[in-house]
Order: structure tokens, then C-alpha cells, then sequence
């Protein structure tokens, strides 16, 4: 899945939130929906990464 691309915009927002809770909400929410979407798409490829290196390391 490419960042977004399936989401709403809304929950592109929601997705954002929980994966960087540093940033804040006004911020995503006037982040233009090519930006958010880079956003998730980063943040998705980030995890998959995550879980990748844990499945390596448990192997």
C-alpha cells in the first residue's frame, strides 16, 4: 500500500497521530494531502522495517 492512497484524509490524520505523537495535531492538520500522505507512506515503510528486523531476529 502507498502512503495514503486507500486513507481518507481523516484517517490519514488519525494513522499520523499514533505513529508521531511528536508532531503536533494543527501541524497534520494543515499539512497539504500530498504531504500527509508522504507522511504515512514513511511511517508504514518504517514499521514494516521494524517488523522485519524482528522477525530476523527471532528466527
Amino acid at each position: 500500500m502507498k502512503g495514503g492512497d486507500h486513507m481518507s484524509r481523516e484517517s490519514m490524520i488519525k494513522y499520523a497521530q499514533a505513529a508521531r505523537p511528536d508532531v503536533a495535531l494543527v501541524v497534520l492538520k494543515n499539512m497539504s494531502d500530498r504531504a500527509l500522505a508522504g507522511l504515512v507512506e514513511i511511517e508504514q515503510h518504517r514499521v514494516e522495517h521494524e517488523i522485519s528486523e524482528e522477525l530476523v531476529e527471532n528466527f
